[in-house]
């Protein structure tokens, strides 16, 4: 999926162009959650809501990149240059790195999918993945074969009538220059911004690498996934009385859907509802997090029942 850049300041002295140095990326992953009970729910909430890039659009993965500068300050090193003046020359050695932060969904609804719809949920993700770290790889080769290089090494200088006065008019002129080395750093980030709409247009933001969502893959049959929200059940915080009167219920719409009266199991999901919503946040009962991740579920496998 399409990058954006993060915006950092950074406060350096331009001076002299040498071979670029370039370290070791760091990337950070970072999940963000995605509801729904299928794999369309899951799909339409990442289109809706999924990360934004620098144009406002969403999707479903996302990777933000910085170029940073790894700065060695050396010492001062002062000469007399017209008396009574003496001149500071403080150098700064700098490398720069790739940092990366990949988001990446996490679907809420994995644990109550069927087999299938998990497998396609993991093939999904790995290849969005690949795609995403794909961004990176562009990011890092673009930075070191930049023409011209980025800088390397930059100079602030100072002068005074002491060497102690020449010293501290060079910090002091180091710190005048952040608006030189941003626009350094902007030039290897629009480098790179470049670099990335060729990446993201020759694989159609991650088409061609498999990251697409099959949402037709089925989440379950309503048997499946009624035994699933009974293993739900006995991890919310409620206690063992009110979990076994739930149970209860899901246990009777097992028993209705066997002998095929799909009429009667969609009334005990009601029930089930019904008690999720009187007992939560009550003494003993769920929290009002768990009752409606759990209605949530009884409600979409009530919807699967009667064909909505």
């Amino acid at each position: 999926m399409q990058r954006l850049i993060a915006a950092l300041g950074i406060a350096l002295v331009l001076a002299l162009v040498l071979p670029i140095l370039v370290t070791a990326s760091t990337t950070y992953l970072q999940p963000y959650h995605v509801p729904g009970n299928t794999l369309a729910e899951a799909k339409a909430y990442m289109d809706q809501h999924g990360p934004t890039d620098k144009d406002g659009d969403h999707y479903p993965g996302m990777t933000y990149i910085d170029a940073v500068p790894n700065k060695h300050q050396g010492v001062p090193v002062v000469k007399p240059i017209q008396e009574p003046l003496y001149q500071a020359t403080i150098t700064i050695t700098v490398t720069w790195s790739i940092a990366a932060q990949i988001l990446l969904p996490t679907w809420d609804g994995y644990g109550q999918a069927s087999d299938a719809a998990k497998a396609e949920w993991d093939r999904y993700v790995a290849a969005l993945k690949d795609h995403e770290d794909g961004h990176v790889q562009v990011a890092e080769d673009t930075l070191a074969n930049m023409s011209p290089p980025p800088q390397t090494t930059f100079t602030a200088t100072g002068t005074g009538t002491t060497p102690e006065d020449a010293i501290a008019n060079a910090h002091a002129n180091m710190v005048n220059v952040d608006q030189q080395i941003e626009q350094e750093r902007q030039r290897i980030l629009n480098k790179i911004d470049q670099a990335s709409d060729q990446y993201d247009k020759g694989t159609d933001h991650g088409t061609t690498q498999g990251a697409t969502l099959n949402t037709n893959v089925t989440s379950g049959t309503p048997e499946e996934r009624i035994g699933g929200l009974i293993d739900d059940v006995d991890l919310s915080s409620a206690s063992e009385g009110i979990n076994n009167a739930l149970k209860s219920k899901l246990n009777n719409a097992l028993k209705s859907l066997e002998k095929g009266n799909e009429r009667s199991a969609v009334s005990q999901l009601n029930a089930f509802i019904r008690q999720l919503e009187a007992t939560a946040d009550k003494p003993n009962g769920p929290t009002m997090e768990e009752a409606r991740g759990l209605a949530n579920v009884a409600q979409s496998i009530r919807g699967q029942i009667r064909g909505d």
